[in-house]
């Protein structure tokens, strides 16, 4: 519908996805019908999955995902640094896109090991040639300190709160970004 009306060409829509939609044989496949019925390009999709998926069943996660990348779809990791965080993840499991949790951004400025760590975790994933959102940035100063540190997006409430689906066509008219970019 949206494609129809508002030129969304350049939209991204980030979708999560769990390890059982990952495990089943048929998820690529489905996904592809599924662009394919309405109209939409693969690069216009992100599937976000947390590092948790990862390590529920990794012969059958790799398959899955090395089928989405041929599909052309993006793979995000959804709340990186948190829970189970295993660098190995990072080499194992073709990833584009680092999304550093809110629990960095929202404390960033309370500790200077913090903002390191947030540093590190921004140059591995430079020097791994993926993308890097920010989440939970509320504050300008948040968006500041992630820019610095070479972030490349950023989302939050700073952009906007969540909307619910029937809200975001007056955002699409407006031209109103509901996340930020570097």
């Amino acid at each position: 519908e949206w494609s129809q009306r508002f030129d969304i060409r350049n939209c991204v829509m980030s979708i999560n996805i769990s390890a059982v939609q990952l495990m089943d044989s048929r998820f690529a496949g489905k996904l592809k019908a599924i662009l394919s019925a309405h109209g939409l390009q693969p690069s216009q999709i992100e599937l976000e999955l947390t590092e948790r998926v990862l390590i529920d069943d990794g012969d059958y996660v790799r398959r899955s995902l090395s089928d989405l990348n041929q599909l052309g779809v993006r793979i995000s990791l959804d709340d990186f640094g948190t829970g189970y965080s295993a660098l190995s993840y990072l080499t194992k499991f073709q990833i584009d896109t680092l999304k550093i949790d809110r629990s960095f951004v929202m404390r960033l400025t309370e500790h200077d090991k913090l903002e390191q760590l947030v540093s590190s975790i921004i140059m591995m994933g430079h020097k791994l040639g993926m993308s890097l959102v920010a989440e939970g940035v509320e504050t300008e100063a948040q968006r500041d300190l992630m820019r610095g540190a070479g972030c490349h997006e950023y989302q939050g409430y700073l952009f906007s709160p969540a909307v619910p689906a029937a809200n975001l066509e007056p955002l699409f008219s407006s031209g109103q970004r509901l996340a930020g970019a570097a």
